[in-house]
């Protein structure tokens, strides 16, 4: 058994209900050591312009699953929710449009102590330690995590990460402050 962490967002449609529903059959499947953050109220970050701002949380738990079965089964739970994953065609090459706004957004943190820097899953994940997107939430839960690689714990990641406009709200959506 491993412990997963795993960053959840969602800027398009009902973006909370999403999150929570995601939440709870994550909970449902992986139960043991589950825990979850708050919610947090986002800024986009490097997104394409107009994009609206994403509700984002971590989760943690116990799994058996290999980090790629791991990583197929949280993709068939965007694809569920209604994630199509938009593509640009370049030189004759599908590449992926990175950032573009979601319904569904489940990525894969760390898991254990992996490090893996082959697609399609890069372990730790590669931006983790600078978005404060993550970084605030999974404080939350594991301010002394050590992401693999790194040398500092995610509270102190935190306290250098770039600013961002970020607010813990409640699960219905409403501010928390």
């Amino acid at each position: 058994m491993e412990i997963a962490y795993i960053a959840l967002g969602a800027n398009l449609g009902h973006s909370l209900e999403n999150l929570l529903q995601a939440r709870e059959a994550l909970s449902l499947r992986f139960p043991s050591g589950f825990q979850a953050s708050s919610f947090w109220l986002t800024e986009p970050v490097d997104c394409p312009p107009g994009s609206g701002d994403f509700i984002n949380a971590v989760v943690s738990f116990e799994t058996e699953l290999q980090p790629l079965a791991l990583l197929h089964w949280l993709q068939s739970m965007e694809k569920k929710a209604g994630r199509e994953r938009p593509h640009d065609l370049e030189n004759g090459i599908i590449k992926r449009k990175l950032n573009a706004p979601r319904c569904l957004d489940l990525d894969i943190i760390t898991m254990g102590d992996r490090i893996s820097q082959s697609p399609p899953l890069i372990l730790p994940h590669p931006r983790a330690s600078t978005r404060r997107f993550v970084l605030a939430p999974l404080a939350e839960i594991a301010p002394d995590l050590v992401l693999p690689g790194t040398t500092r714990s995610v509270h102190q990641l935190l306290e250098v990460a770039p600013s961002l406009r970020i607010k813990k709200i409640d699960s219905d959506g409403s501010d928390n402050a």
